[in-house]
């Protein structure tokens, strides 16, 4: 499964999370869930992406922890919530609030593959910020996933 298809899945089928976001002109939860290389594309079901929405996105190539055992790499993960300008309060925080609950600290899981999930630890929320090649209020939460591969 990896990393990206555990964090997407763990916020698709949380009934809160996906309440939060709302369906908006018939389109579901699960589709703004989203992964960072399929936004603002144009041609793409997701260039016009409805509001609001999340962007799943490795924030490094995985590297070990310094003087760690390489087989377990720490991989800086970010969730970027994306709504309309002025609306951090309403949606952007309440979907950041969750999104800690469901990753922070959560046991060992098996993603299949032969990989595992060690760890998931949350870093820090970003402050108000507006992205200007979506037009969109955002804000995002860092974490940090430590895994085992075999």
């Amino acid at each position: 499964m990896g990393a990206r298809s555990w964090i997407v899945n763990r916020l698709r089928g949380d009934a809160t999370f996906t309440g939060i976001l709302g369906t908006v002109e018939g389109v579901a939860p699960a589709g703004r869930i989203v992964s960072s290389g399929s936004i603002g594309i144009p041609g793409t079901t997701n260039a016009e992406i409805k509001r609001p929405f999340v962007v799943v996105r490795a924030n490094l190539a995985g590297r070990a922890l310094s003087g760690a055992d390489k087989r377990y790499p720490a991989q800086p993960w970010m969730l970027w919530m994306h709504d309309s300008p002025g609306s951090y309060e309403a949606n952007i925080a309440p979907l950041l609030r969750r999104a800690a609950v469901l990753l922070d600290g959560q046991p060992s899981v098996d993603m299949g593959d032969g990989e595992w999930l060690i760890s998931c630890a949350w870093e820090v929320d970003s402050p108000d910020l507006y992205d200007d090649g979506l037009g969109t209020a955002t804000r995002y939460s860092s974490y940090r996933l430590v895994t085992r591969v075999g």
